[in-house]
């Protein structure tokens, strides 16, 4: 049994949803238990979340989280994300301890292969299993964090948790006092704070199980030793991973592979929703943005290959 657990309130619930669907849909021989930490959500929606497992005869779970082990964590007026983004510092704590292992997922991402290989990766003396983030190699990140670059620095959207290390070794609680002690360090909400608490106790994954969007950059951050493998799970990804500002379910998205993400929207119960466009003045900057890239005013590293 695969325990899958998501992070999502009302705004996330439909990509939620979609990521379900695609997980189930190339579903391998281990079943599915979805563990689902909510803030506000609409009945509606919870039952169509719940459809969705009991279409593919797949279990799930609905947990509500106390903010109040929250309150210090830092949101920013401008930021795109809820506090929901810190719930999965919580999940040792809420999960039932029976479950000892989990894979957390953001919920802008798809699966397009079945897990179970991923699952099945002995963690047991490591707190999590992880993928180096896009922007892995960029020393601003470790000057800022204060921790040496050659420790790495991981994507916090695909997690393999170890929940009995997380417990025994009380890093829920040390994470937490990390952002209550250094809320100026952190840009990137909690996965700032992970890389730093969690800098000597991770264990790295394969590039395949979470592919980001900066690998599809003709000029990527990533070293170059890694570029054989990241061509080759950029085409080829287990997990797909949408961490540009301008996810697939906007008009203006021009990751090429968006077309995935439609395929799992479509078969899902949220199929007859329509693709929006992003928020004017995004738009305004993102255009902005590619004339001066055109014009060789700034790096083309934002362009696909």
């Amino acid at each position: 049994m695969i325990n899958i657990v998501f992070c999502i309130d009302d705004n996330f619930t439909s990509h939620c949803g979609v990521l379900m669907t695609s997980i189930c849909e190339n579903k391998g021989n281990e079943n599915i238990h979805f563990h689902i930490l909510i803030d506000t959500i609409k009945m509606s929606n919870e039952k169509l979340l719940t459809r969705i497992a009991k279409k593919y005869s797949q279990l799930i779970t609905y947990y509500k989280v106390d903010h109040q082990k929250l309150e210090n964590c830092p949101i920013r007026k401008d930021d795109h994300v809820s506090i929901a983004a810190y719930f999965r510092i919580l999940i040792p704590l809420i999960i039932p301890d029976s479950v000892d292992k989990v894979l957390y997922l953001d919920c802008d991402i798809v699966v397009l292969s079945d897990l179970d290989d991923f699952w099945n990766t002995d963690i047991k003396n490591k707190a999590v299993g992880v993928v180096p983030d896009m922007f892995s190699q960029d020393i601003r990140v470790f000057n800022r964090l204060d921790y040496e670059m050659h420790l790495g620095y991981f994507n916090s959207g695909v997690l393999l948790m170890n929940l009995d290390y997380w417990r025994a070794n009380n890093l829920s609680i040390r994470i937490l006092d990390y952002i209550d002690k250094n809320p100026d360090k952190l840009i990137y909400w909690d996965q700032d704070a992970l890389n730093y608490v969690l800098r000597n106790e991770k264990m790295n994954m394969p590039l395949r199980y979470n592919v980001q969007e900066g690998f599809y950059w003709q000029d990527p951050f990533l070293a170059k030793k890694y570029w054989q493998e990241m061509f080759k799970a950029a085409e080829n990804p287990v997990i797909l991973h949408y961490t540009g500002i301008i996810k697939p379910w906007y008009k203006e998205c021009k990751h090429p592979k968006r077309d995935l993400y439609l395929k799992y929207l479509y078969l899902s119960p949220w199929h007859n929703s329509k693709i929006k466009h992003v928020k004017f003045k995004l738009r305004i900057r993102f255009l902005v943005r590619d004339l001066l890239i055109l014009m060789g005013f700034m790096s083309n590293r934002s362009l696909y290959r």
